[in-house]
Formats: C-alpha cells, sequence, structure tokens
C-alpha cells in the first residue's frame, strides 16, 4: 500500500472540503495531476470504479486516488475533505478503498489537515505534513492486525521503551518483563507472536543496527561504536557482530 512506501517522499499541496453531488449513473472522471487522499464525512453510498472493478464506500471510508488514474463515480450527496499531495515517484495507477478502525480519530486528522491549511498560520505546512504522516500511521496500524492483538498491545510499554533505550547496556529483558507485569515466559511468548524472534534477538538487533551506522558514519573506534550501541565492551560485540554479519567490526569499517 502507498503508505508502507518508506523511500517515496510525499509533499501535500492542498486540503479542501468538497461537496459532491448525486450522481445515479457512473461518472466518468478526469484524471488529476496529483494524488488524492480522501475521507467521507457524510456518505449516503457511492461507488468508485476504474472500469476493472468497482468498489462500494461509506461514510468513514476513505478513498485514495493516485495521480493520472481515469475513474467513475456513482455517489449520493457526499462531504468529504481531500488532501491533494505529490509523490517523488508515481504509484501504481489503482485506486484503493481504505478503512480506519477508528473513523472519529481519523475524522478529527483529516479536519485538523484541513482547520491548519486554510488559516495558514505560521508553521501550517510543517504541522499539516505532520498530521498527513499521522494519518498514513494510523493507516498502516489498521491494515496490520498484528499490532491491534492482544499479545501487542500487552508489550507495547516494554517495546516503547527497548527502542527508546536500546543504546544504553544496562537495559535488561527483566526490566522490561516487571514494565508490563509478564513473566519472562509470558513476555517471550507474546513477543515471539508478534516479531518472530524472542526479545533478546530483537534487542540485539536494534543495537548492531545503530553499530552499523555508527562504522559508517563516525569516526568512533570500535570500543566507543560497541558502547554507544549497547554492548558492555567490545569483545562481546564483536562477537555477536561477526556472528551475524560473518565480518568483524573492523573490516566492515575498512570494507
Amino acid at each position: 500500500m502507498f503508505f508502507n512506501d518508506f523511500d517515496n517522499a510525499l509533499k501535500v499541496t492542498n486540503v479542501r472540503i468538497m461537496h459532491a453531488s448525486t450522481f445515479e449513473q457512473m461518472r466518468a472522471m478526469s484524471a488529476r495531476p496529483f494524488n488524492t487522499l480522501s475521507f467521507r464525512i457524510k456518505s449516503r453510498r457511492s461507488f468508485v470504479s476504474d472500469g476493472v472493478r468497482t468498489e462500494e464506500m461509506k461514510q468513514g471510508d476513505l478513498l485514495f486516488m493516485p495521480a493520472d488514474t481515469e475513474f467513475s463515480q456513482q455517489a449520493a450527496y457526499e462531504r468529504l475533505i481531500v488532501i491533494h499531495f505529490e509523490s517523488e515517484k508515481p504509484f501504481e495507477k489503482s485506486f484503493a478503498v481504505l478503512h480506519s478502525d477508528d473513523p472519529d480519530a481519523m475524522r478529527e486528522l483529516f479536519e485538523s489537515a484541513y482547520h491548519t491549511w486554510a488559516l495558514k498560520l505560521p508553521g501550517y505546512y510543517q504541522k499539516t505534513m505532520a498530521t498527513f504522516y499521522k494519518i498514513l500511521e494510523n493507516l498502516s496500524v489498521s491494515e496490520n492486525p498484528t499490532y491491534l492483538t492482544y499479545a501487542y498491545k500487552s508489550i507495547l510499554p516494554a517495546i516503547e521503551r527497548m527502542q527508546h533505550r536500546f543504546t544504553q547496556p544496562d537495559l535488561q529483558i527483566s526490566e522490561l518483563c516487571r514494565l508490563v507485569n509478564l513473566s519472562d515466559t509470558q513476555f517471550r511468548k507474546h513477543f515471539v507472536e508478534v516479531f518472530g524472534i524472542t526479545p533478546m534477538k530483537y534487542l540485539t538487533k536494534l543495537r548492531l543496527e545503530r553499530a552499523t551506522e555508527l562504522l559508517d558514519d563516525s569516526p568512533m573506534n570500535i570500543e566507543e561504536v560497541a558502547h554507544n550501541s549497547g554492548f558492555n565492551d567490545a569483545k562481546h560485540f564483536s562477537t555477536v557482530f561477526k556472528q551475524l554479519y560473518n565480518i568483524s567490526p573492523l573490516k566492515y569499517r575498512k570494507r
């Protein structure tokens, strides 16, 4: 889905409220030179089609329409907020009807983006972009049911602490278990269900990813890289690094 294309830079160009008239039959709509993401504030019943497939849209649904895409629409009265945005790379010319797990929260985000854009107070563009990315974040979570499961919710505080403190060598799995009031066995079980690996392997993965960044971009020596990545000593760091990447940190830097 477009909101999971992490390498594609996006830029909001307009946010507007639209009132769609009633179309008894499918009406061809001209292609637009920009992408749109719209949220239906009010909608009795509407359909969108690209000539190959037709989908129904209801109140609270979103529609993503890529740039330069021809489509047809049949609609009862609709009131919607539409975000126009450009993308560095073109999307596949295929629309998507999206459903939010919390339509009220999604509506608030779209309304916030609209009012921010309309008022154009200092910092409005940055705030609009921040809200736009929050919308995309919510869509991404809604599209990935793993992150709505009991297992994920039960360990979420631990995941957040791990992601914020993984560079600290004193961060222990036992601390994360206490944080979410789970035994080591329960925590491990839920963690594997969500991520497919154990908590310790995930923590080590975070630390090694940071280490490769420091080896690539900083003048730190190996001992400093180890400490700033969350390892207690350079020897252990080098052993774990070589086990994963089949190369020592020193040779990795010199490659």
